[in-house]
């Protein structure tokens, strides 16, 4: 099952325009009372390996930045979903609430090119994205993340093997 994520948007037919530093922004909507730790984007790279680096941000319905990601283009899969967590934050709130999700590269060649999959028409209850400065209609290929273990979370299961690993060793001396 799908468990840790949302499908929000699972119609999509074409990709958008290739993805520059002006990038590509998907308003959303979080409904009230929903956990959202970050996004999932189906991802298209022409069946090549794209090399620079890719950014996503999480920006508030003003265009304020609330967190910022960055991977290696070299580690996106052609027509596969990629992950963004928003810093291990939980933007959770009361309300239904509006954010930006916005994707910009820097490639290290002419020839890298990355590009995402969207529907041909807006979803309803979605507003148009936006192409690298240019309104445009469909709706990104989308999923939220609702579920996210946080890194201070390891360390409890990092001591419980720990501990698990030690009764082992003890009951093998116990044993031989």
């Amino acid at each position: 099952g799908l468990g840790d994520r949302e499908i929000v948007n699972d119609e999509y037919s074409v990709i958008t325009q290739t993805v520059t530093e002006a990038g590509i922004s998907q308003p959303i909507t979080v409904k009230a009372n929903t956990d959202f730790y970050g996004v999932n984007m189906n991802m298209h790279i022409y069946n090549r390996v794209c090399h620079g680096t890719l950014f996503a941000q999480l920006l508030d319905e003003n265009g304020n930045v609330l967190s910022t990601v960055t991977d290696d283009l070299t580690t996106v899969k052609d027509n596969t979903f990629k992950r963004f967590i928003f810093g291990g934050t939980n933007y959770k709130a009361d309300t239904d609430k509006k954010y930006i999700i916005h994707i910009y590269t820097q490639y290290e060649t002419a020839e890298d090119r990355l590009a995402l999959w969207k529907s041909e028409n807006t979803a309803d209850g979605f507003d148009n994205i936006t192409e690298n400065g240019t309104e445009s209609s469909g709706t990104l290929a989308l999923q939220y993340i609702t579920k996210y273990v946080t890194a201070g979370m390891w360390k409890y299961y990092i001591a419980l093997a720990a501990l698990f690993t030690a009764f082992l060793v003890g009951m093998y001396l116990l044993i031989f």
